[in-house]
């Protein structure tokens, strides 16, 4: 028993807080409670609970990142049962007495709080500019009131909204340990602001002169609000954490605003508002915390706000002023409420409808055909005529865009040369027409399973070349050109040539590989049309980088240019040097391999494998670049990257190059889902733009709070991946005819722990694949988002001479994702202010999800098929039918890897008997286990979550030779009923009975509005003190509390209560039939 008293060493766990914190607390308690302690001069930031379990959770409030978890050593021996139990009852019982008693001065601190408020005076009314809004203007006149009596109000420069002041005689009716606590923190005088809910005062906010505020002790201010307009019925609310804020921003814009008091406040405040007011647009205007420079702490209002968000999908306003800390009401102190009144217009104009079923329906599969149908006709139909003209038409993946073009054009009997992705695919589509109508054009050096043997007999040779970036030179080098004389080419296999034979075909459909589109025009095929299907955009694009140590080696001339590049001025210093820069091009030998046509592959082969990499020519190549730069006014297509960690610094360049394949006068029909109207325009000027949208038929499960980003992915923190596997497994156990797209490391690491039956796919191979299109169900992992140096790599490459065009204007902003049944939540994303890098991202970013997405040709299923999309990105044409968090949908993490394992989770010690790599000791499994219970059972923001569908099973069962109560196991849901015997006595080690296997489903949340919900019995009230003795009611008729119906608080934006002798007025175009009755 020595080592049980020692279960919570005192002196270990002050050495393990001390040394993470640099402080520790006198003395631990161990009783399950919060204690908070002195750290760095601070008198409460350090905080630690001591649990029953040999753990002690601490931290420091001012950084997140500071909570630790201590464990009391393995060896301590387990208390024995009957004090374990003792112990439990104990632990529990004080629980509640210590919730019981929370529960009573809670109801005290209300009861003291009307007193306090029905004794007080109302304050008089502060001097305010009249704000008249312009003509057309959305917001109300608000008119100057009278002078202020309070200084707080005065340098807030706002009006008192019905707060009140804090007087000797109203201090008087308090009880005498209240009147101490008042006089202690000089509060005579202060305004009073009433926090309560549904009609019910809560607590008080005392508010001195010098901005200093204080809680009325004991008061509960969680879920507390005090309201500034009204509410009912109102399409924007807006949520604030202070009185003078959620001021300001009233009297700037009339809107109604709620205040939290708190950040703590704002997401129990904003889960109740989108509950009572579900059609409202929410705004969170939150502080900016802006910490010093250097500083790990958080900003607690941006963190709080956007926490918030997530449970009322509201948008977040954070207001800046000068890079300092700051509120609204610093806006309106500092610019005027004017100014806080046009920001808001502009946050309102960008804020997107909640009711989802407003956004218009797409079209049917039958109309969006048809449309394609009417594109193709017009297109074919102006093909060899004057009125000939080039057109892109997007539409989604799955429509048949590419299968009713090319019947289109065999039912016409046009030739064609038609562009895909990849040889692989261009193969797929020649077998789906009659022999001798179309032909897969392949490379020299191409080999697949179905051609192990390239075409070319210097295929290595070709390779070796392109190695060598001199690629473009293989049909000069190797091939040669065709004597007028004989009309045969050099080469000794030119006859029998596989590779030229196949441009002899007769075939009227040729199909390509993109690569092949900058490739020179071939003379001897003019084809009617020209397809180029799905993006083309890498084949053309081109990116070469230099060493700036290199360059500066070359000499004066280039040191001169780079200066240029990193200065941003590369036009005005390359100009004079044009003419060095030719004659330095001109004066370079040109360095080919010692080899001709006439050569056997080998000697070929031997002489390019003797070339040396060509410093010189690759410098002379920076110099090429700045001289294409300069000619064509495209300065930002040559940039510097500074040194950073292990990697040189550098100088970058981006360009694209021209389709040559295709001959200037043949129309071209591009064809894609992602079509970027700007790049179709570079390549083809003029060209027709068909949008076509098409409605999918798919039910849609979307994941809200989490963009589930490749470095989630990639730390795999929680068994990550393990809890994204155990979800295709259960799916796959309901049916087994599924599919799942995610990133190609993620499925290069894991793939081979997926289902067999469930088909696999990876972001950037998409296009085109047809294999996924029979599935019935789809897990969408993550998203396919580039970085932003590499988008704008992109738009340098396309559009660096564009005037107007930008680079570092990347940004986050907020967005909404709404789904159908009416949930909303929002999102942040990354976002170029540059809309030709935007249009880049997206085509890249929400584009590849749609893909994925089409992979199961959504548009002509007969039944809807079901789609997981694990990345809260809203996808344009597809909103979610129902949103759930990544918890609702993935089981915990030790949790989800034990499923796998064993198919059961059978209690804590069978799980660190039969696990301990992933549960060291008992203690550890019954902490996760009562984790994921309390889990279960925990308030959701979401319709119709993902929890109440059940996906576990709980068996019921007794091992032999026990008696007392049943055991319990949870059970994956695939697992055969008549298995479940067996699969227990494998883990216990004895014969199992089975009793009962029944579904778990969380408990049910109430979702019923506030006047439908019955109240929760009121805590027994035990009066205070002796000498303090409830007060009559005030006979002011405006006395707390007031419940008028159906506003949840009272009215108290009038600027005086009516009386005899001055009876109550409305203020002009303010509110109508707002009456207080009597």
């Amino acid at each position: 028993m020595a080592k049980n008293k020692a279960m919570y060493n005192q002196t270990s766990i002050q050495a393990a807080i001390s040394a993470a914190l640099g402080d520790a607390p006198n003395e631990i308690r161990v009783d399950g409670h919060i204690h908070r302690f002195r750290v760095d001069r601070s008198a409460d930031a350090g905080w630690y609970v001591a649990h029953n379990d040999t753990t002690v959770t601490f931290g420091d409030w001012r950084n997140e990142g500071a909570k630790q978890t201590w464990f009391a050593a393995a060896d301590l021996e387990p208390l024995p049962t009957a004090d374990r139990i003792a112990q439990d009852a104990q632990r529990a019982a004080d629980r509640a007495a210590r919730e019981a008693e929370q529960s009573r001065k809670a109801a005290t601190a209300a009861q003291i709080a009307a007193a306090i408020w029905n004794a007080a005076p109302l304050v008089a009314a502060a001097p305010l500019v009249s704000f008249i809004p312009a003509a057309g203007s959305p917001w109300r006149e608000i008119p100057p009131e009278k002078p202020s009596v309070h200084p707080y109000l005065d340098r807030k420069q706002i009006g008192p909204h019905r707060a009140r002041l804090l007087t000797p005689e109203a201090a008087a009716v308090a009880p005498g340990w209240i009147q101490e606590w008042i006089f202690k923190n000089d509060l005579i005088r202060a305004l009073i602001v009433p926090a309560g809910n549904a009609g019910k005062l809560a607590t008080l906010q005392f508010i001195r002169a010098d901005g200093v505020k204080k809680q009325l002790p004991h008061g509960s201010i969680r879920g507390a609000r005090y309201i500034l307009g009204r509410l009912t019925d109102a399409e924007i609310i807006i949520i604030v954490e202070g009185f003078a804020t959620g001021a300001s921003i009233h009297e700037a814009t009339g809107l109604p605003v709620v205040v939290a008091f708190d950040a703590g406040n704002l997401a129990t405040i904003a889960a109740g508002i989108r509950r009572d007011h579900p059609a409202a647009k929410i705004i969170l205007a939150g502080d900016n915390d802006i910490r010093p420079a250097g500083s790990q702490l958080e900003n607690t209002g941006v963190v709080a706000a956007r926490k918030a968000s997530l449970l009322s999908g509201a948008t977040v306003a954070i207001p800046e002023l000068a890079g300092k800390k700051c509120d609204w009401n610093d806006v309106a102190v500092a610019l005027g409420r004017e100014e806080v009144a046009r920001q808001f217009r502009l946050i309102q104009s960008e804020l997107v409808p909640i009711n989802a079923d407003s956004a218009p329906e797409l079209p049917t599969a039958t109309v969006a055909a048809t449309q394609l149908k009417d594109a193709l006709d017009r297109f074919l139909d102006r093909v060899g005529t004057p009125e000939q003209q080039d057109m892109a038409i997007r539409a989604a993946a799955g429509l048949g865009k590419s299968t009713q073009a090319l019947k289109a054009i065999h039912e016409r009997g046009l030739t064609a040369d038609y562009f895909v992705p990849s040889h692989r695919l261009a193969a797929e589509q020649v077998d789906r027409f009659p022999p001798g109508v179309a032909i897969a054009i392949r490379g020299r050096d191409h080999k697949d399973e179905a051609h192990p043997i390239p075409l070319c007999a210097k295929h290595e040779s070709v390779t070796a070349l392109q190695k060598a970036g001199l690629g473009y030179l293989s049909a000069q080098l190797l091939c040669g050109k065709i004597d007028p004389a004989t009309g045969k080419r050099p080469c000794p296999h030119a006859t029998s040539c596989g590779y030229l034979k196949q441009f002899n075909s007769t075939a009227p459909i040729r199909f390509y590989a993109h690569e092949w589109l900058p490739m020179p025009e071939r003379e001897q095929r003019k084809p009617d049309v020209v397809v180029i299907d799905e993006s083309f955009r890498d084949a053309l694009e081109r990116r070469k980088s230099w060493e700036i140590a290199d360059l500066f080696a070359a000499g004066p001339l280039y040191r001169t240019l780079i200066a240029g590049v990193a200065d941003g001025n590369l036009i005005e210093v390359a100009t004079p040097h044009l003419a060095a820069i030719d004659a330095a091009i001109d004066a370079a030998p040109l360095s080919l391999p010692d080899i001709h046509p006439e050569m056997n592959p080998s000697e070929a082969l031997a002489k390019i494998a003797g070339l040396e990499i060509d410093r010189a020519g690759h410098c002379l190549s920076f110099l090429r670049a700045v001289k294409r730069a300069v000619e064509s006014n495209e300065p930002l297509s040559i940039w510097h990257v500074e040194k950073k960690k292990e990697y040189p610094a550098k100088i970058h360049t981006a360009y694209t190059a021209p389709i040559k394949f295709v001959a200037a006068k043949v129309p071209r029909l591009y064809l894609d889902a992602s079509l970027q109207r700007r790049i179709v325009d570079t390549v083809s000027p003029g060209v027709e733009f068909v949008d076509i949208a098409a409605r999918r038929n798919a039910h849609v499960v979307q994941v809200a709070n989490t963009a589930l980003a490749g470095w989630r992915l990639k730390t795999d923190n929680d068994h990550l991946s393990s809890r994204i596997i155990e979800l295709v497994t259960r799916k796959a156990g309901e049916n087994p005819n599924g599919s799942i797209i995610a990133p190609k490391d993620w499925l290069a690491a894991h793939g081979s722990r997926l289902p067999c039956c469930v088909k696999q796919a990876h972001y950037g191979a998409l296009r085109g694949l047809n294999e996924l299109e029979a599935a019935d169900w789809l897990v969408v992992v993550g998203r396919n988002e580039p970085p932003p140096w590499g988008v704008e790599s992109i738009a340098r490459a396309w559009f660096a001479g564009d005037p107007g065009f930008q680079v570092g204007t990347v940004t986050r902003e907020q967005s909404a994702l709404v789904a159908r049944n009416g949930d909303t939540a929002t999102i942040t994303r990354t976002a170029f202010a540059d809309r030709r890098c935007q249009e880049i991202l997206e085509s890249i970013r929400e584009q590849e999800s749609l893909q994925a997405v089409d992979r199961l040709r959504l548009i002509h299923a007969t039944k809807p098929k079901t789609i997981y999309l694990l990345c809260n990105l809203p996808l344009p044409g597809l909103p979610p039918d129902e949103l759930v968090a990544l918890d609702d949908l993935l089981l915990p993490g030790r949790i989800a890897e034990v499923m796998l394992r064993d198919f059961a989770v059978a209690g804590p010690k069978a799980l660190a008997a039969r696990h301990p790599d992933l549960f060291p000791t008992v203690k550890t499994a019954q902490h996760v286990m009562d984790d994921f219970a309390a889990g279960l059972n925990t308030p959701f923001p979401y319709i119709g979550s993902y929890r109440q569908k059940g996906y576990l099973n709980i068996a019921t069962y007794r091992t032999s030779g026990t008696a007392g109560k049943p055991r319990r196991a949870l059970l994956s849901v695939n697992l055969p009923p008549a298995m479940v015997a067996g699969l227990l006595a494998e883990i216990h080690g004895l014969p199992v009975t089975i009793l009962e296997i029944a579904p778990r489903i969380a408990a049910p949340v109430d979702r019923l509005p506030p006047d439908l919900t019955p109240e929760p019995e009121n805590p027994a009230w035990v009066p205070p003190a002796e000498d303090w003795k409830p007060i009559q009611p005030d006979p002011e008729p405006l006395y707390w509390p007031i419940l008028p119906d159906p506003e949840p608080l009272f009215r108290h934006d009038l600027p005086q209560p009516p009386t005899t002798d001055r009876p109550y007025t409305i203020y002009p175009n303010r509110y109508a039939c707002e009456g207080i009755p009597a």
